[in-house]
């Protein structure tokens, strides 16, 4: 090939990737590019990031806290439970003060939704304004039963809402699409009483009484 061909097919390629950066990329490639980032940018929105309790501890506590927690549900808790059929919730506890929960609002807490994925967690939404105060980033967190949620601390996940104690209380933070539901708090004890036998309750021994025989004569 001569030097005058070479010459000429570089400069036709440098021409023509030119002429593609002035016009850009062909409309099919622009569409699929748009469509592509569109699609990155609505899962974003729809997938928005989830916080955790290392991410604003002083709203959901700390490791002591949530100990804390943990030995008082562990120590006053029996069993929890919902029947939807009945609309009853049964608290089954060991606390000399608690009642019915009461409705409780927090400024700059909302709960959004339980957990998909544990039983034991929910979604809440913490405020921009409150954000700001406790200096925490703003938006949805994930909470787990022993967590701190400010002075409270977190007992049981509903579907609807948050059991939470504090003060030897029981609060109920509803979501939007919370229903009333009767509370039923049934108090019973752990501690077991060993008691000695009487001994009217034990049980008779039969004696046998030997039979004499007669002399014979």
């Amino acid at each position: 090939m001569t030097d005058r061909s070479t010459s000429a097919i570089l400069a036709a390629t440098a021409c023509t990737a030119l002429f593609a950066i002035a016009v850009g990329p062909s409309p099919a490639i622009a569409s699929d590019r748009a469509k592509t980032s569109n699609g990155l940018d609505a899962a974003n929105e729809s997938d928005p990031v989830l916080h955790g309790h290392r991410d604003c501890p002083a709203l959901l506590g700390d490791r002591r806290s949530r100990a804390a927690n943990r030995r008082l549900r562990l120590d006053k808790v029996h069993w929890i439970e919902r029947d939807d059929a009945l609309d009853v919730t049964l608290v089954v506890h060991e606390s000399t003060t608690w009642h019915r929960p009461r409705p409780l609002q927090l400024e700059g807490i909302e709960f959004v939704e339980p957990s998909a994925d544990n039983d034991d967690a929910a979604i809440i939404e913490l405020s921009e304004s409150l954000a700001q105060r406790l200096d925490c980033p703003a938006g949805h967190y994930e909470v787990h039963i022993d967590d701190a949620i400010g002075k409270f601390g977190l007992l049981h996940v509903f579907d609807d809402g948050l059991l939470l104690v504090h003060g030897g209380k029981l609060s109920f933070l509803a979501g939007p699409q919370s229903h009333r539901t009767r509370w039923m708090m049934v108090w019973g004890s752990s501690w077991e009483i060993a008691r000695a036998r009487s001994a009217r309750s034990r049980p008779r021994q039969r004696h046998h009484a030997r039979k004499r025989r007669g002399k014979r004569h």
